[in-house]
């Protein structure tokens, strides 16, 4: 892509160092930062964070600090930069981390660097029509026979000339490549691309993109990455976006300090729920992977996927001890958000609402006459209201008959002594084996209501037995395996 001078290949991979780091660009406003800053540079390290670095003369200052040690705030602390074109950058979210003063005693010279980190970058150029998006991310899963094929070409063309006119010679070399390395799909008429980036690889992160066709929102594309991430089984994690035109010209990018719940998101491998195809081993068929993804975007504001979804993967990474907690939670969230939207608030009570407030009413009133201490009273009537809360047995039992989908003996086991792990309960070294089993018990439930509620499947693959067997939704995991 041909940018002001540069040639830089935008659908390559992220390229905020490239573009914002070059000479370009200087600071106009230093923000929180000592100033005026004469030379800068900003890199991602290994924990995949935005790391600002900025130089300033020795004698250079920083603007008093306005909040006061230990306050929790958004920051919206921000460094910003021009260009000759009159393009814009700036850096959000800066945090000074380190701050070294130097001077030399034999030039007499001095400076001062800072070391930030920095919530995201972004730069603006004007007057550039978007006809694509592209969003970066890693973890895309290891192994995926992807449908449809990515294709390159690259054209260099040498022309001479001699002389005023009459005289001309070109001679064209053309390379390519053409590999199966993407699927295409669309989910509420947009058309979308993802796949395994055709860059290095070598770091091991799994570098991937998702291409978007027009001038896709930043809450759309969300939910886009967060279907796609449950149904490859992988958490894709978001670097950062850029826009650009069918020409190639560049007109928005943005990355940012990447959240990979401390790295353990790269170790917990990509097990998709259900499978993508049946005829081969990571196949994605083309007309199941759709179904689930556009199944999933059609339900994920209706059953808040976005914070179940961000409970399902702090449950896979949690360590093995607790996991089941949060696992339970996500279950529990599940039932009453179905319980809401689906209007049959009765599946957690025990009584219907006029059997109840007849009830109600009656031990109440029982309490208030008794003549006991007021505050003993009032506690107690705080604690009738929740006397026709069915318990979670009997919720999960009525919550599974509404989806028509039934638990075997070793999910209700699982399930029933997820309170070892929230209520600290001591495991034995010869139980560790089969709590981290019930893990994956609890796992499997999960997915399986997930799939049923959003009809994104009518399968689910069994990650607690052996050779991990695909089965019917509603088909538990039987007891001898």
């Amino acid at each position: 892509m041909s940018f002001g001078g540069w040639v830089v290949g935008i659908w390559e991979w992220e390229s905020f160092e490239d573009i914002i780091c070059s000479s370009r660009f200087q600071v106009i406003d230093s923000g929180p930062l000592y100033g005026p800053i004469t030379n800068f540079s900003i890199k991602r390290n290994q924990k995949l964070k935005l790391v600002f670095s900025s130089f300033s003369a020795g004698d250079s200052v920083a603007p008093e600090v306005e909040w006061v040690s230990g306050t929790v705030r958004t920051n919206l602390d921000s460094v910003e930069f021009k260009d000759y074109f009159g393009c814009t950058a700036r850096a959000v979210g800066v945090t000074p981390v380190d701050h070294r003063a130097s001077h030399n005693y034999i030039t007499n010279d001095s400076s001062t660097r800072q070391e930030s980190t920095v919530n995201y970058v972004e730069a603006n150029f004007p007057n550039a029509i978007v006809d694509f998006k592209i969003d970066w991310v890693l973890n895309m899963g290891d192994g995926i026979m992807w449908p449809h094929s990515e294709k390159q070409e690259v054209e260099n063309v040498k022309r001479v000339w001699w002389g005023v006119d009459g005289f001309e010679v070109s001679s064209k070399d053309t390379r390519g490549r053409n590999s199966n390395s993407c699927f295409c799909f669309s989910v509420a008429g947009m058309d979308i691309v993802v796949g395994r980036s055709q860059e290095s690889n070598e770091d091991g992160q799994k570098r991937g993109y998702i291409l978007y066709k027009g001038d896709i929102d930043d809450d759309v594309r969300s939910k886009i990455r967060g279907c796609l991430s449950f149904a490859l089984g992988s958490y894709l994690v978001y670097l950062g976006t850029a826009s650009f035109s069918k020409s190639g010209q560049l007109g928005y990018l943005k990355s940012l300090s990447a959240y990979s719940i401390g790295g353990r998101v790269f170790e917990i491998g990509g097990l998709a729920p259900a499978p993508l195809g049946f005829t081969y081993e990571r196949e994605l068929n083309p007309e199941v992977a759709s179904r689930m993804i556009n199944a999933l975007y059609e339900s994920y504001d209706k059953f808040n996927l976005q914070y179940l979804f961000w409970q399902y993967w702090h449950a896979q990474c949690a360590p093995y001890h607790i996991a089941a907690v949060h696992f339970g939670a996500a279950i529990e969230s599940l039932q009453k958000r179905y319980m809401d939207v689906c209007e049959k608030l009765s599946l957690g009570s025990i009584m219907s609402k006029g059997n109840w407030r007849k009830l109600y009413a009656g031990l109440k009133g029982v309490v208030e006459s008794g003549g006991f201490d007021s505050g003993e009273c009032d506690l107690l009537i705080q604690q009738l209201g929740n006397l026709n809360r069915a318990p979670q047995k009997i919720v999960m039992e009525r919550f599974l008959n509404a989806l028509g989908i039934s638990l075997g003996t070793v999910e209700l086991d699982a399930w029933q002594h997820r309170n070892d792990a929230a209520h600290g309960n001591e495991i034995s070294s010869d139980g560790q084996i089969n709590l981290i089993r019930g893990n994956k018990v609890l796992r499997v439930m999960l997915d399986r209501m997930i799939l049923k509620m959003t009809n994104a499947s009518d399968y689910y693959v069994d990650y607690y037995s052996y050779g991990f067997p695909v089965r019917a939704l509603t088909d538990p995991i039987p007891t001898s395996e």
